[in-house]
Formats: C-alpha cells, sequence, structure tokens
C-alpha cells in the first residue's frame, strides 16, 4: 500500500540516517549468522583478518586444482598459529576442511582462543596411530578431553573438522560424523584458529556461524527508585523448546538458578549497585538441551541526575545534539511546502550554541531546477562528507500528487551555501521508495533503499565523494515486503533494522545481522513485540553521536493514517537497544530517561511484573492457544479463544491481592485488517465481585496498549468488548492475545489456599499423610489446601504451607517430601520450588527444586519426591493442576 503524505515543514536538527525527516506472517526462523567467512579465493588472509603467530602462512594455488586457492602452512619445525574472530565469541560452530602433508602436521582446530595458554583444540594425530584428540589449555596447561584411536586417515586427503561450542558443551565432527560429545566450562569464549606442529597442512573454506540463541539484558529503574538494580533479561527463541532455564553469576561467581520459563523474557530485580551480573540461559525440549547462550556482563549504578524524560505515553521528541556541525557553526534545515502541494523550499538556519537558531536563508527552491518544480521528498538524509567539505542531500523523490517515479535524488552543498540539485535517477535501473543512508567506519557510504515497491531491499555502496551510486553491493532481502531500512553497525557487526510493509498501521519489526556489509546477512529476526507497540519500525539512533555505547530504536505512530482516530498526529516511540553477538533486543517502558551527553539511556518501569507465569483462564480456550500463552513472556504465543462471540475475557490469577499500577497488552491484528480493541481492565479480590480498573471502550490505538491505573486486587480480567477493523463494519475477529503483563507492588502476602490435582490421577490432591507427603484420593480440606507463600530460600520461587496447620511445610530431605517445620538449617531451601509450565501439560504446573535444580517434585507410589525428569510417564507423575 503506498502512503498519501501531508503536507507539512520539518525542521532537520540533526542527522538521523534511518529515519524519516520528512513526515510523511509473522514467520519465525530459526536464529544463525555467519560470524565469518573465508575461502581464500582473493589469495590472502586479511579480509577477514587473520592473525598468525609462529610458521610459515600464505595463500597458495591448490596443486590438485589449478582453480582453487588454499592457506598453505609450510614451516616443519614450529609450532604454529592463525586465528580470527572476536574475544567475544561464546556459542558458535566452526568448520574449516584441512589436509596435512607428509610426515603429518598435528594440525587442529582450535575454538574459544583467549591466547596461547587458554584455548580448545580438536586435532588430528596423525603420528600417534592416527588418532583424534579434544583437548584444551588452561592457564598454560593441558588436559585431553577425548581421544579416538581407529580413526584412519592419510596424507593429501581433504577432512572436514567442525566444533560446536555450546555452553559448556562441546561437539566434533569429522566428515560430519560425531566423534565427541562432551562438558567442560573452563572456557567460555574466544576466537576461532589453526594450530599446527611440526609439518605442513593446507586449509580451506572456513566458517563460523552462530548458535541459535542470544541473550542480553537491559538495565532499568522502577518507578520512584534510586537506583537502576534491576535486569530484564531478553533471549532468541529456539525451536522446539518447551522451557528455558535462567541462571544468574555475581561478580564472576558460578551461575545460580533463577527461574525456569517458556517464554523468552525474565525480569531480575534488587540487584547490587557496582556488582557485576551475567546470565545464561539454556533451552531445553523437554530434558534435552538444544542450545545455551551466556551474556555480558551488566553492572548496576545510582540513578544520575540530570536527565531528560521521554514520554511514551504522549507526544514526545528525543532531543540529541546536532551532528551537523562545521567548524563553530551549527546547521539544520527545514522544509516548505507549495500551497498546491509538494516540495517548496530548504530553508537553512544556524546556531553557536546549538540552542538558538537563526539566519535563514533559502538554500535549495522548486525553481532550481526542472525536476524541482512538482516533486516531493521523504526520507531525507543530509550528512556532511569532509574530505570534500559538502554537505550531502539524500531523499526519495516522487511527483507532488502520486507515487509513480519511485527515485532517489541527490543535492550538495558548501556549508552556508545555497546547494546543486544534481539529479533524480533510479538506482541501478530499480525503482526505489523507503531509503536510508549508512556510513561506515572506514568512510565509505552505502544507500538502502526498497524497491520494486517495497518488494526487495537493495543495497548500493556510493562513490567515494557519496554524490553517486557506484553499484549495486546485493539484494539483502527478495520479496520480503520490508519498509524503513535502517542500518548501524555494532562492535562489528551490522544491523538492518526494518518494519513490515502495511501501509501506516502498525507492524511487525525485525531485522538481520552481518560480520561483512555485503553479506551473508542473517535471516529476518523478529524483535519487540508483533506490533512495535503500536509503531512502525523506525530509526536506530545513537544515543551519544560520536563514540556512544548505547542505541535506542525511535519508533514512528504515523496516527493521522489510522481509520478511527479522530485528528491523529505522528508520533514517536523510543526503545533502548540491548545487543549481543548479533542478537537484537528491545520492550516497551512507559519512560525511557536519557543523557545524551553522557552516553547515559535509563528505561523506567512501574512496578514490578506480577503476572508472568501466574494461572490464567479465559472464556474459552483453543488447545493450540491455551490461556497461559497471554502471560508466558513471550510476545509471539497467543491465546486463542473458540469462537468469535463477543465479548469475551481472560483473566490472571496473580496469587495475592496485589497493589497494580500498570497494564500492558500486546493485541492480535492482522495485516490488511487491522483493528483496535475496545475494552475493560476489571479487577477483583476473591473472583466473584468485580470493578473497572479502566474502561477503554474508547480506545482507538492500534496493536498495543499501556494503561496507568490504581488498583488493589489478586485477579485482573480483560473484558474484551468488541473490535474495530479498518476495512469491515463487522467485527470478524476471533478473540485472542499475544502478551498481557501486569506491573505493580509485589506485596509478598500469603495467597488463598490451592489444592494440586495430580495430572494423571485426576482424583488424587497433594496432601499431608501424617507427616508424609502424598497424592491422597480425595483428601480432607485441613489436609490438602496450601498456601502458595513466597519462597523461604528465594521469594520468586513458591513454599507451600498448609494452610490449616501454617507452622507446616513441604520440605524434601533425601529426596522425600514430607510435611514439617521450619527446624532452620537447609529447612528454607529444601522447602522452596519454582512453579514452571507443566511438564505434561503447560496449562498446568510443575514444581522444580530451588537447591536441586535439575529435580522436580512427583510421585512414586503415590509418595511425593523429587526426581529428574526423563520419559513421558514421569512427567505426567510431575504435572498438577491447580484447584
Amino acid at each position: 500500500m503506498q502512503r498519501v503524505k501531508k503536507g507539512i515543514a520539518i525542521i532537520v536538527t540533526m542527522m538521523l540516517l534511518s529515519s524519516y525527516l520528512f513526515l510523511t506472517d509473522r514467520n519465525i526462523a530459526e536464529a544463525s549468522m555467519v560470524y565469518l567467512q573465508d575461502d581464500f579465493q582473493d589469495g590472502n588472509f586479511t579480509s577477514p583478518a587473520w592473525t598468525t603467530s609462529g610458521g610459515t602462512w600464505a595463500v597458495a594455488t591448490d596443486a590438485a586444482n589449478a582453480s582453487n586457492k588454499v592457506l598453505n602452512q609450510t614451516h616443519t619445525s614450529q609450532e604454529a598459529y592463525i586465528t580470527a574472530g572476536n574475544s567475544s565469541w561464546g556459542d558458535y560452530t566452526y568448520q574449516m576442511k584441512v589436509r596435512h602433508g607428509d610426515g603429518g602436521a598435528f594440525v587442529g582446530l582450535i575454538a574459544r582462543y583467549q591466547d596461547a595458554n587458554n584455548y580448545y583444540m580438536f586435532r588430528m594425530n596423525p603420528v600417534s596411530t592416527s588418532t583424534l584428540e579434544l583437548s584444551k589449555k588452561v592457564g598454560g596447561t593441558s588436559t585431553l578431553l577425548g581421544s579416538k584411536t581407529d580413526f584412519t586417515m592419510s596424507s593429501g586427503t581433504w577432512y572436514t573438522l567442525k566444533v560446536e561450542v555450546s555452553g559448556g558443551k562441546i561437539k566434533c565432527f569429522v566428515n560430519d560424523s560425531l566423534i565427541f560429545d562432551t562438558v567442560d566450562t573452563a572456557l567460555a569464549s574466544g576466537k576461532v584458529g589453526i594450530r599446527s606442529n611440526w609439518g605442513t597442512f593446507q586449509a580451506d573454506e572456513a566458517t563460523v556461524t552462530t548458535n541459535n540463541l542470544g541473550v542480553a539484558a537491559t538495565l532499568f529503574l522502577l518507578k520512584n527508585e534510586t537506583a537502576v538494580s534491576n535486569a530484564k533479561v531478553q533471549w532468541t527463541p529456539v525451536t522446539g523448546a518447551t522451557r528455558y532455564d535462567v541462571t544468574r553469576s555475581v561478580n564472576n561467581g558460578a551461575y545460580a538458578a533463577l527461574q525456569s520459563v517458556t517464554g523468552t523474557s525474565l525480569d531480575d530485580y534488587g540487584l547490587t549497585v557496582g556488582s557485576s551480573y551475567k546470565y545464561q540461559v539454556k533451552a531445553y525440549a523437554g530434558t534435552t538441551q538444544l542450545a545455551s547462550a551466556e551474556s555480558i556482563a551488566y553492572v548496576p549504578y545510582t540513578l544520575p541526575a540530570g536527565l531528560t524524560t521521554f514520554d511514551n505515553t504522549q507526544a514526545s521528541t528525543l532531543k540529541t545534539p546536532n551532528e551537523l556541525k562545521v567548524g563553530n557553526t551549527y546547521y539544520r534545515f527545514n522544509f516548505v511546502g507549495k500551497a498546491e502541494g509538494g516540495f517548496g523550499q530548504m530553508i537553512q538556519q544556524t546556531s553557536t550554541d546549538d540552542i538558538n537558531y537563526g539566519n535563514d536563508q533559502v538554500v535549495l527552491s522548486y525553481t532550481d531546477h526542472a525536476d524541482l518544480n512538482n516533486c516531493k521528498f521523504e526520507g531525507i538524509s543530509i550528512v556532511y562528507h569532509a574530505p570534500t567539505n559538502k554537505f550531502v542531500f539524500w531523499a526519495h523523490y516522487e511527483n507532488s500528487t502520486d507515487y509513480t517515479l519511485g527515485r532517489v535524488s541527490v543535492a550538495s552543498a558548501t556549508p552556508g551555501q545555497s546547494f546543486t540539485f544534481h539529479k533524480s535517477f533510479r538506482p541501478a535501473g530499480n525503482d526505489s521508495r523507503d531509503l536510508s543512508l549508512f556510513r561506515d567506519d572506514d568512510g565509505s557510504a552505502y544507500l538502502i533503499s526498497t524497491a520494486n515497491t517495497n518488494t526487495d531491499t537493495i543495497l548500493y555502496k556510493l562513490t567515494s565523494n557519496w554524490l553517486d551510486v557506484d553499484y549495486q553491493v546485493s539484494v539483502i532481502y527478495d520479496n520480503m515486503h520490508r519498509e524503513l531500512p535502517s542500518m548501524i553497525k555494532k562492535d562489528g557487526i551490522y544491523y538492518l533494522f526494518s518494519s513490515q510493509a502495511a501501509g501506516w498501521y502498525p507492524s511487525q519489526p525485525m531485522y538481520s545481522a552481518a560480520t561483512q556489509i555485503g553479506g551473508s546477512w542473517s535471516e529476518l529476526r523478529t524483535v519487540g513485540n508483533t506490533s512495535t507497540f503500536s509503531a512502525q519500525s523506525g530509526g536506530v539512533v545513537r544515543v551519544k553521536q560520536n563514540g556512544g555505547a548505547n542505541y535506542v530504536m525511535v519508533a514512528f505512530r504515523w496516527m493521522f493514517g489510522w481509520a478511527g482516530v479522530v485528528n491523529g498526529q505522528t508520533e514517536q516511540r523510543l526503545m533502548p537497544i540491548s545487543f549481543s553477538n548479533g542478537f537484537a533486543f528491545y520492550d516497551y517502558f512507559d519512560q525511557v530517561m536519557y543523557n545524551a551527553a553522557n552516553d547515559i539511556v535509563v528505561p523506567v518501569q512501574n512496578g514490578k511484573l506480577l503476572s508472568q507465569g501466574k494461572i490464567s483462564t479465559a472464556q474459552s480456550v483453543l488447545a493450540s492457544g491455551p490461556a497461559s500463552y497471554a502471560n508466558d513472556g513471550n510476545y509471539l504465543t497467543e491465546w486463542v479463544g473458540t469462537s468469535v462471540a463477543w465479548p469475551h475475557w481472560w483473566k490472571v490469577d496473580l496469587g495475592s491481592v496485589q497493589s497494580i499500577r500498570n497494564v500492558q497488552i500486546s493485541w492480535w491484528m492482522l495485516k490488511g485488517s487491522e483493528g483496535f480493541y475496545q475494552y475493560k481492565i476489571e479487577t477483583s479480590t476473591d473472583n466473584v465481585n468485580w470493578t473497572v480498573a479502566a474502561d477503554r471502550t474508547g480506545n482507538t490505538s492500534y496493536g498495543f496498549t499501556s494503561d496507568t491505573l490504581a488498583a488493589s486486587a489478586r485477579y485482573v480480567r480483560i473484558n474484551m468488548v468488541n473490535a474495530d477493523l479498518h476495512n469491515n463494519p463487522g467485527n470478524w475477529y476471533t478473540p485472542r492475545l499475544f502478551e498481557v503483563k501486569v506491573f505493580g507492588n509485589d506485596s509478598g502476602a500469603v495467597t488463598a489456599a490451592s489444592r494440586w490435582q495430580s495430572h494423571n490421577y485426576p482424583t488424587r490432591y497433594v496432601a499431608n499423610d501424617a507427616g508424609t507427603a502424598k497424592i491422597v484420593e480425595n483428601p480432607t480440606l485441613a489436609n490438602s489446601e496450601w498456601n502458595m507463600v513466597p519462597g523461604l530460600a528465594d521469594p520468586t520461587g513458591v513454599s507451600f504451607q498448609l494452610k490449616s496447620n501454617p507452622a507446616l511445610y513441604l520440605r524434601h530431605s533425601s529426596y522425600v517430601l514430607y510435611a514439617q517445620t521450619n527446624s532452620g538449617g537447609t529447612f528454607a531451601a529444601d522447602a522452596t520450588f519454582y512453579r514452571v509450565p507443566g511438564l505434561a501439560d503447560s496449562s498446568k504446573f510443575s514444581f522444580q527444586s530451588y537447591n536441586y535444580p535439575t529435580r522436580y517434585i512427583r510421585h512414586s507410589g503415590f509418595n511425593l519426591r523429587i526426581d529428574p525428569i526423563s520419559t513421558a510417564a514421569e512427567q505426567g507423575d510431575a504435572t498438577f493442576a491447580a484447584q
């Protein structure tokens, strides 16, 4: 759908290279990215850069294939290393072909290389009876981790070696046959390379790809507090995963369990200012580990003074220093349209302090060039090219009345003088719609443009003076229908963010990543929620313009183009972005505080997240979309009702009466038939008597809502009254929700009692049987009602307190569960459990031991105990329903 722009003037105060400065089926792919790829056909080992130590290295013609080039090491008496990559690389797959010469070269792949005294090595040892070996070198001491002596190898033959490192797991392959599968946690990250000794060898076709899991955290402030001492941990979804185990390391100590969840995010509260925190996430399908990843370290800090607040709940503007500064003068430009529509003039203003602007001067007019007489510009980028002392202007160029041209346009000027309009044209013959510029570290510049009516996304390199397209680099997206491209480079990795083509309506944000701008680019990956939090993915902006480490997504709310919105404007939404080795994450906060000069970004959350993983129900439930999917911490799973009956409700039991401050809802929409929801947020302390805490039957926001309220309740119900579709007078939507987040104060109060029904013996309940915990058939309430109180050892967990005798708690001893009084010692740890989605049925619950995290409460012979769970029958034994 083409967009119809409004004729308004915009002041260009700085260069947001990837954003619009002139206002104008969700498929989840397995996450992977090429870190490094080198076939040495360029005749060198400098791009990508390899570093040598010892040996004699060169790229040479393959003696067996004159058309092929290989990496050659010819020294016969030295230990030789060659390494590449980044010491922060954690989990990856490293593969390379090797061929050793006569006498054997002890050639091996090295992984997680920190230096010559710390790395893993998978090598061929042809001297020792054709042995394959896996070893580690830590602090200069080598330790053998595995040896295989019956592998036949010969000189002059190519072998493909592969090493997979994921968390503590190490797998090694030869020609795709698994040789070693072991666990070692000595080294968490490092470069890749080759090590050899006492012989010649050749190598070829090196590739390093990420594993399918990345994890990062965003430090945030709880509203009205004074320390940025909380972390929102996020990770990528892994295909086939049924749960994620999250652990935390403090000050580089051992990882300790936080929680097991089914979603892809978790809040961690009350961190210590000045301490260092790292997070590890392991993805499981049942009891099989699929992937593992670790975050970088994060250090909480005291809230600094001098911050500006960006409020996502109302019209706000990100204010960063103007980077269009030449000498002592700042420049900005605004655009004025003609009365009959279309471009009229570009007016330059100057300042010496970036505060007070004046000296208005027309530097480009519709009368300056024939192409300017009846046109409009969109996606304007103005940058300074220092080598030629020129401002360079690029923009999407169209007729003033339609979108039939699909061109780019370019102009330039010496600072302070008028612009020369050079031309409008189709780059490489392709039409061009949404566009942005990207400047690389080496001073080269690129044009990223959507083509074929926003069907494809194409990357072009500009000439050295940035005034023309030099050549087409690649088609990054073919037939993917992406808009608003925005590229950045962070820690040596390129990221390209974009929005789904959806006219003016909120749409799914996605991104790709690459270690080289020419590719290979990763598949499109989701980020945020499915509607960019009621906006469209826009420009990714570095908060501190020169050298800052923090980036934010400036998303656009084109509300003037939304049906049902009266006097709609254009607003921005700001989301801080966190990165992790090719993965990107952001979430929504009502407020974001920042200081651009000091590179500070502080998101503010209105209370703790109270609803994730709590028991939820709905008026109707589709088997494939249970109610629990709407509060599992994953924006991509959804509760789905079974009919189109409206009104329809979904509710969550917070477990106890809580002080509620904020409710955020990610609504389902269909692309092309987007709609907004009319709804009420209702609260109750007893699940019988309900109060309307927020009446939003007048809502006109599409895709996402955030409501501030004040309520004291245990139950929160979303009463969906109707959905208003922009292109249909009737409501044919099936009631459904992606995610509901309830925020507030965690009171820590005792919950109302619950009875826990066995999944596979539904007439039996968890009960106290003369001090022993069992599942008992139709027990008395006095023996089977349990207060689910905050965990005695960890308040994020739970403890079972017998309602009729609050001195008694369920605790394990020698793995057997008893109902006992608190005797001190390990009692608190033995009596604490994490409530996780049911291992046999995710709409129910299982309980993971706090101090034995590989064990879960299960029944055996009707007695309760904690055991590892592996079979389907055991999963049934370990699953319970709240009654």
